[in-house]
């Protein structure tokens, strides 16, 4: 059975959230900047809580690479959280985005990517090393070309609680944020494509994000806590475009 087999899509009237952002780890990529890249390396996996993210090793042309992980459900596997503000049913942004590489990927519309039981070498604690893992290959994502919009940002670790919520310490973390994924030839978003529009987004995020630019998240901002199983925070379109 597909990784997605048991996902809960939540039926009809879950609203979607178009071209959020969420964070993603760097590994050699750090800068804000906007990168051309290959996807090296695409799978999905499953927390031990149960939840589902895709996992992407992505490469420029002079070799710099970011590992990105994204967790697009919960660890009752569901894919849309309700809004405390509405009471609407909404999908959590990175199951949104994941369709959204899909389609940049692949061109295709389809609820979840194709998978593939292989064999993929990843990183093992135990063994402190990368070692072959059968996992679920996205295997129509690797090889194709991508454009991503990077954002190095400054913010607060967080660390678990007794109560299992996650809570901001005193410790600062510089981290890249990827705010879009954008097509390789056309830079448009995926919703930009399907209404024939022209890459506002690719041109108004390059107007704001010089190469020197730093998102600070801590600058005036008090510790929050974030309940653990709820969609990570992202940068809100003021955070973005200001």
């Amino acid at each position: 059975m597909s990784i997605f087999g048991d996902l809960n899509l939540g039926g009809e009237g879950v609203k979607t959230q178009e071209d959020r952002v969420t964070d993603a780890g760097g590994k050699y990529i750090s800068e804000t900047g906007k990168y051309d890249v290959i996807v090296k390396k695409a799978y999905m996996d499953i927390s031990t809580s149960g939840a589902l993210c895709f996992n992407m090793t992505v490469q420029t042309e002079d070799e710099k690479e970011m590992s990105i992980t994204e967790y697009i459900s919960n660890a009752k596997k569901e894919v849309f959280y309700t809004d405390k503000k509405d009471g609407t049913k909404k999908y959590m942004p990175s199951y949104v985005r994941m369709k959204n590489v899909d389609f940049l990927l692949t061109k295709k519309l389809q609820e979840t990517p194709r998978t593939e039981k292989k064999l993929i070498k990843v990183w093992n604690t135990e063994a402190r090393k990368e070692v072959p893992t059968e996992k679920d290959m996205l295997v129509e994502w690797v090889g194709k070309p991508l454009t991503i919009l990077v954002t190095k940002t400054k913010e607060f670790k967080q660390t678990k609680n007794a109560d299992g919520v996650y809570v901001d310490t005193d410790e600062v973390k510089t981290l890249a944020v990827v705010d879009f994924y954008v097509d390789a030839v056309t830079n448009k978003t995926q919703n930009e494509i399907s209404g024939n529009q022209e890459p506002l987004i690719y041109t108004k995020w390059l107007e704001k994000h010089p190469s020197d630019f730093v998102r600070d998240r801590t600058n005036g901002k008090g510790k929050a806590a974030t309940p653990s199983g709820a969609p990570a925070p992202a940068p809100t379109a003021d955070e973005i475009f200001g």
